[in-house]
């Protein structure tokens, strides 16, 4: 018998992904949750009060993987580890989990942390950034207007600069989990996030992933939530 928690597949009834923006309006007390795989405690105590120690999350952070409580998914299921087809995009189906006996295992024993989803999506956070030339400093500030032109007479390419990238929560159900999301970062002249795998922009995307860490660090709720906000059906069924 598949021990598998079935009830967090996909079902083609459900949306194909859901709308963030919906769901802050509506649970602005939506929490996600990501397991701490470390061999090691991740936590110490300060006054009686829980704190992650130092280095357990590391600054691998772009398109963070997370889970979405409150739907079907408990906070017991994070004991399972997907992988391999189980991890590929959903193809909006229903997923028969005996196709995928070989993606998934489960772990023994999990710690995790929790992230309140309203506390991260559509922030804006600063960072330091140089600008490789003159062009291309004048170029971000004609296109996003962040920066007073002005600053465009002191460019150097040793200077560094005050500018804002936006954190969205981003939802991309998996074969194998619906409730999975990712946490992930934009500067503001960019299209759309900046991904995992780049390898383009390397100056860029190492400040980039240290504000964003940083912000990870100072926002993760290490003691246990109580009273889960439950998502409204509405919010994920078609």
């Amino acid at each position: 018998m598949c021990e598998y928690p079935i009830k967090i597949l996909p079902k083609k009834q459900y949306v194909k992904c859901i709308n963030i923006d919906d769901l802050c309006a509506q649970c602005k007390r939506a929490v996600l949750v990501r397991r701490i795989d470390c061999d090691e405690l991740p936590f110490h105590y300060i006054g009686g009060y829980k704190v992650l120690n130092e280095g357990i999350i590391n600054d691998d952070v772009l398109e963070w993987s997370t889970n979405l409580l409150g739907g079907d998914f408990d906070i017991k299921d994070i004991c399972w580890r997907q992988f391999g087809k189980g991890i590929e995009e959903w193809n909006e189906g229903d997923v028969n989990i005996c196709d995928y006996s070989g993606s998934y295992e489960q772990i023994k024993s999990v710690n995790y942390v929790s992230i309140y989803l309203c506390r991260f999506h559509n922030k804006n956070i600063p960072y330091k950034r140089k600008f490789g030339s003159r062009k291309d400093l004048e170029q971000y500030t004609e296109k996003t207007k962040e920066l007073n032109k002005d600053i465009i007479e002191h460019w150097s390419s040793e200077n560094e600069f005050d500018c804002i990238a936006t954190i969205t929560i981003v939802h991309k159900p998996t074969m194998l989990n619906y409730w999975h999301m990712t946490i992930e970062i934009r500067p503001h002249d960019f299209e759309s996030s900046v991904p995992r795998d780049s390898k383009k922009n390397k100056s860029l995307k190492k400040r980039i992933k240290e504000a964003l860490h940083m912000y990870i660090l100072n926002n993760v709720v290490c003691e246990e939530i109580h009273n889960i906000e439950q998502i409204p059906e509405s919010l994920y069924m078609k």
